[in-house]
């Protein structure tokens, strides 16, 4: 029996939300992964990246940092927030799929 971690199962409830409400949703895998053939592959995706990339159709982009209820934000993750706040992007740290709603809208 496979355990799902408790962050996947929110973030794909969130990609899922903000799909069905027209965003395009993108998933944005930082680090390494392992590929079908066994080898590594490096995503060049930055540590501290956000999770998640939400385009509305306006044009208008929010980063999307999913984490669970009790889930925090590293170092690299504090130093991505800054950044996308100071560029003029919408951000947030989402526990839910009414928290990306939020995030979306540049109310969180």
């Amino acid at each position: 029996m496979s355990r799902t971690n408790p962050e996947t199962v929110i973030q794909r409830e969130i990609r899922d939300t903000l799909e069905h409400l027209g965003y395009l949703v993108l998933r944005l895998p930082v680090g390494q992964m392992r590929l079908a053939r066994g080898y590594m592959f490096n995503t060049g995706v930055p540590n501290g990246t956000p999770d998640l990339l939400a385009i509305a159709k306006s044009g208008q982009a929010s980063f999307i940092e999913v984490k669970t209820k009790t889930g925090r934000l590293r170092d690299d993750q504090n130093k991505w927030a800054k950044s996308f706040a100071d560029w003029g992007f919408n951000y947030g740290v989402a526990r839910s799929a009414d928290d990306a709603i939020k995030i979306c809208k540049g109310e969180f």
